[in-house]
């Protein structure tokens, strides 16, 4: 990991392994961050540069960082939540077609294209660091997470555990029986855009 050019307690993680857009945000997401916002043309040249040295031997044309026009349709915004006040397009681009939704960073120029999400390319995520937490005197409640069996993950948003299988060639129903017989479990219903992101996260 790197440290980030703006704010040294959060780190850049650059991730070789290719991967669709909503996919490599849901790994980011596992490693406690998001893929990559940027703020201003400092943080953009610093990442540029670094990337291009990273993904130098994956031979890719770009990689993805963390703009999409999904969460605001036709506004663009950072999957992180920060502020999207800072962007710098390729001549030409955001191009309005058809699922050109997210942004990805040219390795050799450092200018940002819309891209279609399904696309597979390496990617950038920002973690952030500890920082220091105060203590008081005043009492609260805490939410605590359920426990899940080992291997299996814990998502708040919906209070389940999830376990991802892999070298499985068999049909819907076959898996859905797989997991009813072995853990008393159904194959994953997914009903909004987080938690999509947190399953294909699991995935990588």
């Amino acid at each position: 990991m790197v440290a980030s050019f703006s704010n040294p307690n959060n780190c850049y993680l650059f991730v070789q392994n290719r991967s669709e857009f909503i996919t490599a945000e849901g790994f980011c997401q596992q490693q406690g961050g998001h893929l990559t916002s940027i703020a201003n043309a400092f943080d953009n040249m610093f990442l540029s540069q670094e990337a291009f040295s990273a993904f130098h031997d994956n031979e890719a044309d770009n990689y993805w960082i963390g703009g999409t026009n999904e969460l605001t349709p036709g506004n663009w915004s950072w999957i992180d939540g920060t502020p999207f006040s800072y962007a710098d397009w390729m001549k030409g681009q955001p191009e309005n077609i058809l699922g050109a939704n997210t942004i990805a960073v040219s390795t050799t120029t450092a200018l940002w294209i819309a891209e279609n999400g399904y696309d597979k390319k390496p990617f950038v995520c920002l973690i952030p660091g500890l920082t220091a937490t105060t203590t008081s005197t005043i009492s609260t409640t805490t939410k605590h997470s359920l426990s899940c069996e080992k291997d299996w993950k814990y998502y708040e948003n919906t209070g389940f555990c999830y376990k991802a299988f892999s070298n499985f060639n068999i049909t819907w129903e076959d898996s859905e029986k797989y997991c009813y017989d072995n853990f008393k479990s159904h194959l994953v219903s997914i009903h909004d855009l987080k938690e999509s992101i947190f399953v294909a996260g699991m995935s990588i």
